[in-house]
């Protein structure tokens, strides 16, 4: 695969994984958005900031129009964003990745960022609705969750590379396995021990709410990540020319 084929499949990879996930979160995870959204509102009127008047609902009303036709935009370039990364780390690692096949391997990479990029993190910083948290510490909150993603993402690469050292690859599949693992819980949990809590106080929102705007979320980011690795292992198979999924990257091109 040329580099110019490579621009264009991780471009079109991205926007469906983009596109998908974000049509999945406003149909999935719409009526959780929507109480959210109006518990934020009552908040308003409560503290006199804005008042429930046929004015006030018209304006609301155009502003979700609005903001779900952002959403769907904004999907799609967090999809180009992470299509982008996803490409570059398939076309580097896809010779050592197990599997049979460019399909059976962009799927397993798509479960490995799917653990990494979001399934971890959240576990320390796990969304929330809009009705949680206070302005004044989005940011923070923000960089606190980018910085776990980035730590646990070159901690994983970290421990990626060690299975080419001499001394780890002269070991047993199961004793390789058992060192891996341990590591690696112990990698994380040091990292969740390290990183600071949420600068927010627990939510005192609705239970249910809270609990199904998370899941909600937790499938739209499945989701995404399977569209990201069926659409590049069936793109990449098909403009592969036929080449074994074994062959490694040469200086010229892509495969």
């Amino acid at each position: 695969m040329n580099t110019t084929a490579f621009i264009l499949v991780v471009l079109v990879t991205g926007s469906m994984a983009g596109l998908v996930y974000a049509t999945v979160g406003i149909l999935v995870g719409g009526p959780y958005l929507e109480q959210a959204v109006e518990l934020e509102n009552q908040i308003m009127f409560e503290a006199g900031d804005a008042k429930d008047t046929p004015e006030f609902r018209a304006e609301y009303e155009e502003y979700r129009d609005w903001q779900q036709g952002g959403h769907l935009l904004s999907g799609i370039i967090y999809g180009i964003s992470l299509g982008a990364l996803f490409g570059i780390v398939f076309a580097l690692s896809k010779s050592r990745l197990p599997g049979k096949s460019y399909l059976a391997r962009s799927m397993f990479l798509a479960g490995v960022m799917y653990f990494v990029v979001y399934l971890l993190p959240s576990i320390k910083y796990p969304p929330n609705p809009p009705a949680v948290g206070e302005p004044e510490t989005l940011l923070l909150r923000t960089i606190l969750h980018l910085a776990l993603v980035a730590i646990i993402g070159f901690g994983t690469v970290g421990f990626f590379k060690l299975a080419r050292i001499q001394m780890i690859s002269r070991l047993t599949g199961r004793m390789k396995s058992c060192i891996y693992i341990a590591g690696y819980a112990a990698f994380v949990t040091a990292t969740y021990i390290m990183m600071p809590p949420s600068p927010d106080p627990p939510p005192l929102i609705q239970t249910s709410l809270l609990d199904g705007f998370r899941a909600t979320s937790l499938i739209s980011a499945g989701t995404f990540w399977i569209v990201m690795g069926t659409v590049l292992g069936f793109f990449w198979t098909r403009l592969a020319r036929g080449e074994e999924p074994t062959q490694n990257l040469n200086s010229d091109s892509i495969h």
